[in-house]
């Protein structure tokens, strides 16, 4: 009997990112929000928030790098002030861009 050769298992990309801003409902970025991955893939990395940042700039922000394309990944957005805010998401090939909004604690 001759086995059976199986072509060879080709590794998962890991050139995945994600990246963004956390920021109030005016748009405006929240000084020293962090982002953190809580579930799938790369768990507790965490992300701080570089500022200053604007929603319509390309400076500042928080990103995640090294991340599997296409593996599910959930983040939690939080600042000082503001209520934290959860997200599940996939990392796609050339970034995966989020505005995260938070809303100010009752």
């Amino acid at each position: 009997m001759t086995p059976i050769q199986l072509p060879p298992v080709e590794p998962a990309t890991r050139n995945g990112s994600l990246y963004g801003m956390v920021v109030e409902s005016s748009g405006a970025c929240l000084e020293g929000a962090k982002v953190e991955v809580i579930a799938g893939q790369a768990i507790g990395n965490v992300a701080l928030q570089e500022t200053p940042c604007g929603i319509w700039d390309y400076g500042g922000g928080f990103w995640i790098k090294s991340l599997t394309l296409d593996v599910a990944t959930t983040i939690r957005a939080s600042a000082p002030g503001y209520s934290s805010r959860e997200l599940a998401t996939m990392p796609q090939s050339g970034g995966t861009g989020l505005v995260i909004i938070l809303s100010p604690l009752q």
